[in-house]
């Protein structure tokens, strides 16, 4: 459950990254376009059960972006602060986010099989590992390595 969080926050940081430059719309809809390609391709999401899926997932995707968003701009005000009130915001941020999560699984359930609604979190936090590595790759970063 930590890896999930921490997946989901870093994929807020790239989504504020990316809405931040020009043609962001563009980009924001290419990036939900290629998610849910995915999302599709490894759920084995049908036809039908796809267009079901995709208007709960993009409600979804904009309350998980809007508090990521919110949580980046909060977090560059308060740069100097206190380590503990960081910290205490930052459990706050990921308890909304299981609330998200919880609200829409529901939802989901309505659309997906077991199957599908079991991996859909595990899978969004794969694509998302591969947008940050994407990310990171284009800037020039390097992960992994321990110094």
């Amino acid at each position: 459950m930590k890896k999930t969080i921490l997946i989901l926050l870093l994929h807020a940081c790239i989504l504020a990254a990316w809405a931040q430059t020009p043609n962001s719309t563009n980009v924001n809809e290419r990036l939900f376009d290629a998610k849910v390609r995915e999302l599709v391709y490894r759920l084995h999401i049908t036809k039908e059960q796809e267009n079901e899926f995709i208007p709960i997932y993009r409600r979804y995707n904009e309350e998980m972006t809007a508090l990521w968003k919110d949580a980046q701009n909060k977090r560059s005000m308060t740069s100097g602060r206190n380590k503990v009130e960081y910290t205490k915001r930052k459990i706050e941020r990921q308890q909304q986010a299981q609330n998200i999560r919880l609200r829409f699984t529901d939802e989901f359930a309505a659309v997906l099989n077991e199957v599908q609604l079991s991996r859909l979190y595990e899978v969004e936090s794969i694509i998302q590992k591969k947008l940050i590595r994407r990310k990171q790759n284009k800037s020039g970063k390097h992960t992994g390595q321990r110094r």
